[in-house]
């Protein structure tokens, strides 16, 4: 486990670093784009992009989520019982814990299809609910 998360960490620094110049290059310390680890300003450090983004990584349970959230209707039974039995959590608590976990941009990083899926869905249902709302709030 510890093994697949260094990999996608080294990943992510991969993807960030090569924003500019030639798609799939690594910035060299000759070339442009290169950012020194650390810069001293002052007596103030300056983090690197890499070191910001190995403190921003996601808990495994979050990674754990995410990649529940990608095929949990592939396994038998309800979603509830295997919330329970995989995460100790109640269904209430689950959503709650996934609801903070879609708005976080590591996550986006980690699964962005299950990531936009869940925003997309969470989204409709808060349109649903306000539309209803909306329609029904006068009737009584």
């Amino acid at each position: 486990r510890t093994i697949v998360h260094c990999a996608r960490v080294a990943q992510r620094l991969e993807h960030r670093s090569c924003k500019a110049g030639v798609v799939g290059s690594i910035p060299t310390s000759g070339s442009a784009s290169f950012r020194a680890p650390v810069t001293i300003v002052g007596s103030r450090v300056d983090l690197s992009s890499t070191e910001r983004l190995l403190s921003m990584t996601l808990s495994p349970r979050d990674e754990a989520i995410l990649e529940f959230e990608s095929s949990w209707w592939t396994e038998p039974g309800s979603k509830e019982v295997a919330v329970a039995l995989r995460f100790q959590l109640t269904m209430a608590e689950y959503t709650e814990a996934l609801g903070r976990l879609i708005d976080d941009d590591d996550a986006l990083d980690v699964g962005p299809l299950v990531v936009r899926r869940l925003r997309r869905t969470r989204d409709r249902r808060r349109q649903d609910r306000a539309g209803t709302a909306a329609a029904g709030g006068g009737e009584q």
